[in-house]
């Protein structure tokens, strides 16, 4: 599934995955954002890979499933006259 917005100076992109690849590490998540109004401007992407066996269902009131997720993201700025990046990772481990 894919939801996308873009307008004259920002693009936002959210795709969902519904079945990671049987036994690898299937991305299930990806958000991709890019905004410049002008003097500043902001970049980036952030994505979570998980197993096809990680992705169950959850009910509420129960225990939460065995799970394996990593994330990634990176993002560029620039505000006014300074840029920078960022960049993080995500490991995520129920058991």
């Amino acid at each position: 599934m894919e939801l996308a917005l873009t307008s004259r100076r920002a693009t936002y992109t959210i795709i969902v995955s519904t079945s990671a690849d049987e036994g690898e590490g299937g991305e299930l998540l990806r958000i991709t954002i890019s905004f410049d109004p002008g003097l500043s401007s902001y970049s980036g992407e952030f994505s979570i890979r998980t197993g096809a066996g990680d992705v169950a269902p959850y009910m509420p009131g129960l225990p939460i499933p065995h799970f394996d997720a990593n994330g990634q993201g990176r993002w560029q700025f620039r505000i006014l006259e300074h840029e920078g990046m960022a960049a993080m990772n995500l490991k995520v481990r129920s058991q």
